[in-house]
């Protein structure tokens, strides 16, 4: 968290009344910005399921999915995201970015892995236990990806130093998955909750690559060192 530290430094330095204002927003973006995404797709969900009249065991298969989505993510980036945020608040002070820039890369496709691994698990429990098409395991396989990508990079977002930026990156998901679920609205999708995670796969792709974008341009060219922050997992 040490850039939030920063940037927040030289705002409260200004003594002006939008400055002061400036940084009691910034402080909790780089925490809230998920749960702020999640928050605004779930009235979405919830006021298209009472358009459609979704039924009761639809409702409550796509709320215990999600749920043991949501947790598969948030164990994973525990896992991860603790060691990758010292690791990422040592090279600001070693001013090493090109080494963030590279983790990036390595952090995407550890957890990747992990969550490809937990995600199969899960998706194999499902297609054994209920009759779900096959369609569905794909988009909810994806998701729980992508969702994993974004807790990672959210670390990252502790230290750009433009926040605006990251307001773009969420406020372009949302955009795009409120698009999607309308879209999936429209086309009378027979299966709605495959339609539900296919939007939210879309709306987390374009956060995701938002953020890298975002990322790389504010710590330059990344180096080779893509796996530094394992040795912090291992350490701490």
């Amino acid at each position: 968290m040490a850039g939030v530290g920063f940037k927040l430094n030289k705002i409260f330095e200004k003594k002006t009344m939008t400055a002061r204002t400036l940084g009691v927003l910034s402080s909790p973006l780089p925490v809230i910005g998920p749960v702020f995404f999640f928050l605004i797709a779930l009235f979405g969900i919830n006021g298209l399921m009472r358009i459609r009249q979704v039924s009761e065991e639809e409702t409550y298969f796509f709320d215990m999915t999600f749920i043991g989505l949501s947790m598969l993510a948030i164990l994973i980036s525990a896992f991860i995201g603790a060691a990758l945020s010292r690791y990422v608040s040592d090279k600001i002070f070693e001013e090493r970015e090109a080494d963030i820039s590279a983790s990036m890369y390595g952090v995407m496709l550890l957890g990747s892995g992990v969550a490809a691994l937990g995600a199969g698990f899960m998706s194999f429990f499902i297609r054994e236990q209920l009759n779900v098409k096959n369609l569905f395991l794909v988009f909810y396989f994806v998701t729980a990806v992508l969702l994993v990508n974004l807790f990672h990079l959210s670390v990252y977002m502790s230290v750009i130093r433009q926040y605006g930026k990251m307001i773009v990156a969420y406020t372009s998901g949302l955009t795009v998955f409120l698009i999607a679920l309308y879209l999936c609205h429209l086309a009378c999708v027979d299966d709605l909750v495959s339609g539900i995670y296919l939007s939210m796969a879309c709306g987390l792709l374009t956060i995701d690559f938002v953020l890298v974008c975002f990322g790389l341009k504010a710590f330059g060219k990344p180096g080779r060192n893509r796996f530094g922050f394992v040795k912090y997992m291992v350490k701490h």
